[in-house]
């Protein structure tokens, strides 16, 4: 499928578009691309780099989380369900994996979609860096060694 009607019509009915007017629902289905699964297919795994997220077209998917060695299924997807969203949000690995049940087709949707979409050049975005990153450390005139800092202990993220 291209981006066009059906495309605006199943990413309109989504509450990450909400507040989002016909234009630019437009707009974003014009940036989404349409991707095809065979059944069997992993469309993404556990721990993997979130890239992207999907609204699933057509056809039937499984949301699967590694346990003790084995599979479980948390939920099944079926046409028009949204899935693996918090990519668009926090870009940590993915916390599940989701494998085609039968042949399907997703609306798949990357946070530099989101970018364009708004007009917002990448390089204003602050680098978010993981809590445990050594940023830099002291002067050793200030303390008599240099000391590492690194990020606190706690929820936040750091950003430079």
């Amino acid at each position: 499928m291209t981006a066009g009607t059906s495309t605006q019509t199943l990413l309109a009915r989504h509450p990450f578009t909400n507040g989002m007017g016909g234009p630019a629902i437009e707009r974003l289905a014009s940036l989404a691309r349409t991707v095809g699964y065979a059944r069997n297919d992993v469309i993404f795994r556990e721990g993997e780099p979130a890239r992207c997220m999907f609204v699933l077209d057509a056809g039937r998917a499984a949301v699967l989380k590694g346990w003790q060695g084995s599979e479980l299924l948390m939920r099944e997807l079926g046409a028009g369900d949204c899935f693996g969203e918090m990519a668009l949000m926090d870009l940590f690995p993915r916390s599940a994996s989701v494998r085609a049940l039968a042949d399907s087709t997703a609306i798949e949707l990357t946070p530099d979609d989101l970018l364009r979409l708004y007009d917002i050049p990448r390089r204003v975005l602050p680098e978010v860096k993981d809590c445990s990153t050594l940023f830099g450390a002291t002067a050793a005139s200030l303390l008599g060694a240099p000391l590492p800092i690194t990020g606190i202990a706690g929820d936040q993220q750091a950003a430079t």
